[in-house]
């Protein structure tokens, strides 16, 4: 008896569909870091590899807006600027705060031809840093003009996406050694003798 393939290839269609389908929502995340006060540099990374389906070309992003506040508890960070942006991102297509502008601050990107699918670093934030611990965070998720993924279609098509936050935490400072102690100490001595001895 000859066995029907149809009902096993009508199963891969569905599937096949329904892997189409699935959209992979657009990720963007505030990196975490510990630093020592002074000139810190905090990462964006985004992933826009794969909205709508498994082929990245049925959207690309055009526009990106970021709302991003922190120091929610003390004032440890001053915002400088931007030290980075990602592999194939012109820096003039970023709108960038003045250097000092109190939080939240406001970025936005507008991009060029076709947009982007890119994976990564994004932007990095150039802050100073004073000591102490801060969120770091997105404000109006997925709000035109505020925080927003632009989808290259026009101005207003919205591209739903998760927005991370991140963090700073200060380290813990590097313990001293016996041995340091104890080297330091005998070059003290050496000088205060030498100071003593000497004519």
């Amino acid at each position: 008896m000859k066995k029907s393939f149809l009902p096993l290839l009508f199963i891969f269609a569905i599937f096949s569909m329904s892997v189409r389908a699935q959209t992979v929502t657009p990720t963007v995340t505030i990196d975490d870091v510990v630093e020592t006060p002074g000139t810190v540099y905090i990462p964006v990374y985004v992933d826009f590899s794969e909205i709508e389906g498994t082929n990245v070309e049925e959207m690309t992003i055009c526009a990106v807006d970021f709302t991003i506040n922190y120091n929610d508890q003390d004032d440890v960070l001053t915002f400088v600027g931007i030290s980075d942006v990602g592999t194939g991102l012109d820096i003039n297509n970023f709108q960038i705060p003045a250097e000092g502008d109190p939080p939240p601050i406001k970025i936005g990107w507008e991009g060029t031809g076709n947009g982007t699918d890119m994976e990564g670093m994004f932007i990095t934030l150039e802050f100073q840093y004073t000591g102490g611990d801060s969120n770091i965070w997105f404000t109006d998720h997925n709000t035109i003009g505020e925080t927003a993924i632009i989808d290259c279609t026009d101005a207003t098509s919205l591209v739903t996406a998760e927005f991370n936050p991140g963090s700073i935490t200060q380290a813990a400072p590097v313990p001293v050694s016996g041995w340091a102690l104890m080297i330091a100490f005998g070059l003290m001595m050496t000088f205060v003798i030498f100071r003593i001895v000497r004519p």
